[in-house]
């Protein structure tokens, strides 16, 4: 964008290398200084109203003071009102903010077709469709449209397939800063050059040709021009989720923006004045109105605002995604092709457009694909994407390395031996098939959901559920299971057949060869020499062998406590990690806990609290396992206390009394 619509925002930052931040904190602010000149007595200010464009969209405000303006928001940005109601000589207003602004990266739930239909698109989106002075129609850009988005069934592809091409064949040119306004999209599609405004106009007709809304978006961005920020210009396109998905031509930000950009305001086309003055007046040509601004608010191209903008911190941008490179060959001959395969994983529920560089030596050409490429990734799933290379001739032998970046993924290298004695080269036809049937027979197979029931099993048998599913474009037949594991006989089974993005569930029963133990059951699934695998624990394990048994007298008398032994046995080698104990009369309960750290041991027990006659007591054994499962058992002991003729009247006069004194607190509760 040219200064004409003003140089704003400066991030006082040392590296300043747009794309490696993942959030950026900063305070920003601006202010004005209106002189209001009367040229005769008679002249008069009523009402001065002043609309600015420099309301940040898209951020987190964390403070802001902004008590000079009313703030007006709208789906495509924001701006302050400043209004003053009577005459006066000058007038001031400004404004400051902390703002916290994040990448943006589109995640959508869903991936629409292409290409759209009428219906689909709101009223209120049709605008976006139009044609203009800048956005003009021209039949060459429509028939290189249509040939870029021909065979492209989904919105995303075809969006992409045009940025790309954007992107990769218009030259920026810092020069044409200098032009007198943004040139016309059939401008810049014949001379091949332009800088932000121009590669946005350029997309936007290629985009509304074969029905794609899309929307001018203004702002501030890093510009090395004068290693600062400065306006800058990109486009963003609508979707049937109602969503406005960005796409930078000038950075090569598909999908997604970088925390250097800064949106203030959007439109249908180029968007208007960053202020914009309303006044009434009496003898309203007899008032000339100035606004004395910042120097960074100039218009003048060699202005950088230095300090006015301060940023306080800075978040590096996380890892999310996983990826790989390969070459097809690691060494090739002089004026030879390989295939570079770049496969990232998306570890996230959505589809997620993004664009990606290819960093090599300068002898080295793309005959397919960019230096700059889309891709979009699936969700939940491995996407995998081409660039062929041609190798220079360069007389001796180099190795060329070769960067990958991609937003959100840490950078990938590989390197390219070029050797002139190397004989055996690859044909470019040859590549080419391999990527069309690459592109459209993908096999991906994956094995999810492997569970076990029980998890520890207790009977020599469980039931193992897994599914499979075809995350490919095309329909897998005879996918071959085979389930591994030391505790079983293999098991080997055919699923016929699996469609495109259909999850089979299976159930198998596993019966144990050994006693007890415990490993990993793997479930591989295997289809045209791909093999995919996923695993669970398993565990057949054995019931520990306990007896209890009780050593003490049946009969005792009134003047002697209970006393007696509860030996604790155990039969086989099995871990008992813990015994939880309840012993239990009619009228008297306790519980002790305790570790057995021998084979056997014993309880020593005494109890006074027996009535006379016939008791039974009841021990409850609770008792753990290494896994942690609880076992238990029940022991049953009869005891009888005997006593002197007297000692039994007695105690029938207490229990007497006491049963009395239970029933007259009783009815006194229910009266």
């Amino acid at each position: 964008m040219r200064k004409s619509l003003l140089l704003f925002l400066i991030f006082s930052i040392a590296q300043a290398v747009p794309g490696d931040a993942g959030s950026l904190l900063m305070d920003y602010g601006a202010w004005n200084n209106i002189s209001i000149e009367h040229l005769t007595i008679g002249a008069g200010l009523i009402n001065l109203t002043q609309e600015i464009y420099l309301y940040a969209q898209d951020v987190e405000y964390v403070k802001s003071d902004f008590s000079y303006f009313n703030v007006t928001t709208s789906s495509e940005g924001g701006y302050f009102t400043y209004i003053h109601e009577g005459d006066a000589d000058s007038l001031y207003w400004d404004f400051n903010a902390r703002i916290l602004k994040n990448r943006t990266v589109m995640r959508l739930s869903e991936a629409s077709g292409f290409p759209l239909s009428p219906e689909l698109i709101p009223e209120e989106v049709k605008d976006y469709l139009e044609f203009s002075e800048y956005i003009d129609y021209d039949p060459l850009i429509i028939d290189k449209a249509n040939e870029l988005v021909e065979g492209v069934s989904g919105l995303l592809k075809a969006v992409m397939n045009l940025a790309e091409w954007v992107a990769n064949n218009i030259e920026y040119t810092p020069t044409m800063l200098y032009l007198n306004g943004t040139q016309k999209a059939s401008f810049v599609y014949d001379t091949g050059k332009g800088v932000c405004d121009e590669l946005s106009v350029l997309f936007m007709s290629m985009a509304r040709s074969v029905g794609i809304p899309v929307r001018y978006s203004n702002g501030y961005a890093y510009t090395n021009l004068c290693n600062d920020f400065g306006s800058h210009a990109w486009v963003e396109v609508w979707l049937p989720s109602n969503e406005w998905m960005p796409v930078d031509l000038t950075y090569d930000q598909f999908g997604w923006l970088d925390p250097y950009h800064i949106k203030m305001y959007g439109g249908v086309n180029l968007t208007r004045s960053f202020i914009n003055t309303k006044l009434f007046s009496v003898d309203q040509s007899s008032l000339v109105i100035s606004n004395e601004l910042p120097e960074f608010l100039s218009d003048s191209l060699s202005t950088c605002s230095e300090g006015f903008i301060t940023v306080i911190d800075e978040t590096p941008e996380s890892v999310e995604f996983t990826g790989s490179l390969s070459l097809s060959k690691a060494v090739a001959g002089e004026d030879d092709y390989a295939l570079l395969t770049l496969s990232v994983y998306n570890p996230t529920n959505y589809y997620i457009p993004l664009s990606y560089q290819v960093i090599t030596t300068q002898n080295m050409s793309f005959v397919s694909g960019y230096m700059v490429n889309a891709v979009i990734l699936k969700p939940n799933n491995y996407t995998v994407d081409y660039v062929i290379l041609k190798t220079p001739v360069l007389g001796n032998s180099v190795s060329h390395p070769i960067t990958v970046k991609l937003p959100g993924m840490e950078e990938l290298n590989i390197s390219l031996s070029v050797d002139p004695s190397f004989k055996q080269r690859t044909s470019l036809e040859e590549l080419e098939l391999q990527i069309a049937s690459e592109e459209s027979v993908v096999t991906d197979l994956r094995v999810t959901s492997v569970a076990v029931n029980p998890v520890i099993s207790y009977n020599n048998s469980a039931s193992l559920r897994f599914s499979v599913r075809n995350m490919g474009t095309k329909v897998l037949e005879d996918v071959s299971i085979n389930i591994v594991s030391s505790l079983i006989n293999p098991l080997n089974l055919t699923i016929p057949r699996v469609r495109i993005n259909e999850e089979v569930s299976v159930d198998v029963e596993l019966a144990s060869i050994v006693d007890y133990g415990e490993d990993l059951v793997m479930v591989y699934a295997s289809i045209n020499n791909q093999t995919t695998d996923n695993s669970t624990e398993l565990v057949f394990a054995k019931k520990p062998g306990l007896i209890v048994s009780y050593k003490g007298p049946v009969e005792f008398k009134s003047t002697d406590a209970l006393t007696f032994q509860l030996l604790f046995n155990k039969t086989d080698r099995i871990t008992v990690s813990g015994i939880d104990l309840m012993i239990s009369t009619g009228s008297w309960s306790n519980n002790y806990s305790f570790e057995m750290f021998y084979d056997v041991i014993t309880i020593n027990a005494s109890i006074d609290v027996i009535g006379f006659g016939n008791d039974t007591f009841d021990f409850v054994i609770d008792y753990y396992d290494a896994y942690g499962t609880k076992f238990t058992k029940h022991l049953t002991q009869g005891v009888v206390k005997t006593g002197e003729w007297w000692e039994l009247i007695i105690n029938w006069f207490i229990e007497l009394f006491n049963s009395i004194i239970n029933f007259v607190s009783g009815f006194q509760s229910r009266a």
